[in-house]
């Protein structure tokens, strides 16, 4: 998908600017979505795009409220120690939309 294309997809949150005052911007995590349905189904979409990033089979979907790492078995040493040590310790609702194909 294009830039464009991804911005229509999301859907407009409000967020505060650097001097507190408020403004509207398309969603950028998991976190943003409106509904835990459609929160669900990125996550679903990120866990096959992470797992192919990372090689590895995922043994769960990306958890909403915990570390990426636990979708994969890992303990929190070993995802700290991984190349992608970043990733593996956000928690799924932080994983930024375009892991999730929007």
């Amino acid at each position: 998908m294009e830039c464009a294309q991804q911005v229509k997809c999301r859907p407009a949150v409000e967020a505060l600017d650097g001097q507190g005052r408020p403004y509207v911007r398309p969603a950028r995590t998991v976190g943003e979505l409106l509904t835990p349905e459609d929160r669900l189904k990125a996550l679903e979409v990120a866990t096959m795009v992470v797992a192919r990033r990372l090689g590895m089979a995922a043994v769960r979907r990306i958890p909403y409220g915990a570390p990426v790492y636990l979708a994969f078995g890992l303990t929190k040493p070993q995802a700290k120690a991984h190349r992608e040590a970043v990733l593996m310790l956000k928690h799924g609702l932080d994983i930024e939309l375009e892991l999730c194909g929007l």
